[in-house]
């Protein structure tokens, strides 16, 4: 079979494999970054499509290139190239051999959007009808905006240090998150396994890897007891083959990271993991 693409990704990344149903890159780096991607991933596989991580991207470096800029000029990842095929499926090459873009895209929620549109599961990951449709998309909103966001600064300050400590701000986000992790409480205690509908769906890909990464991060054994059915629902997800794959099983901190000294070096962000 036919290597239509490549992803570009952290070069220790384990998963690199053949890209089956079209072309594509996705270079991906730092937290966010990753997280993007990794929901992409999972939403390619649920469709049928199997998007791998190739090694050699370097976060923060790579994707301030000029090279890189004249594709895309923000420098923002994850990105997204498809490249042109031929009648047989079969990459077009230009002529110094380099695959022919035909697309591309930048933004995680768009990356993810459209590789659910390419998969053979496209009504159900997206909603059979506009009402569906219609909530699932206030569920993926709600992952970005009321559980990535508030928590990225406490785990950047504490478990995955790479800005200073600050109280205030730390506190501010922590109360949020647990004010968001409430309102997903009061959902999930109807016994749904599914937040939209009776099977996964991409508000689900995105909801419950918030979950995956928070309790891995932030959320410690002591506030897990009032979420128990966000952890129903996470275990759940969890154990889904496509989802499990990608982000590997829940591992949970038993206590609230600690503040690291205000004299520690900070991580480099440019780094390969």
């Amino acid at each position: 079979m036919v290597e239509f693409g490549q992803i570009y990704a952290f070069s220790g990344n384990p998963r690199g494999a053949r890209v089956s149903d079209y072309s594509i890159n996705i270079l991906a780096s730092s937290i966010s970054a990753k997280h993007w991607f990794s929901q992409a991933q999972v939403i390619a596989a649920l469709g049928g499509l199997d998007v791998p991580f190739t090694p050699g991207f370097i976060p923060l470096h790579t994707n301030r290139t000029e090279e890189f800029k004249q594709k895309f000029p923000m420098g923002k990842i994850p990105t997204l190239e498809v490249f042109a095929k031929d009648a047989e499926g079969n990459p077009i090459k230009d002529k110094d051999g380099n695959n022919v873009v035909e697309f591309s895209l930048v933004e995680g929620l768009a990356l993810a959007t459209y590789l659910a549109t390419k998969g053979n599961k496209a009504s159900q990951l997206l909603g059979t009808t506009d009402e569906a449709s219609a909530k699932i998309m206030e569920w993926v909103s709600f992952a970005e905006t009321e559980l990535t966001i508030p928590s990225s600064d406490p785990i950047t300050m504490t478990a995955r240090p790479l800005q200073r400590y600050n109280e205030k701000l730390y506190q501010n986000k922590c109360k949020a998150m647990a004010q968001a992790l409430y309102r997903l409480e009061l959902e999930l205690k109807k016994g749904n396994q599914f937040l939209v509908g009776e099977k996964i769906t991409i508000a689900d890909v995105f909801v419950g890897s918030c979950l995956h990464f928070g309790v891995a991060m932030l959320v410690d054994a002591e506030w897990r007891k009032q979420i128990p059915h966000c952890m129903r629902y996470l275990q759940g997800i969890s154990e889904i083959t496509e989802f499990k794959k990608t982000f590997g099983d829940v591992t949970m901190v038993q206590e609230r990271p600690v503040v690291p000294p205000p004299d520690q070096p900070l991580l480099d962000p440019s780094a390969n993991e």
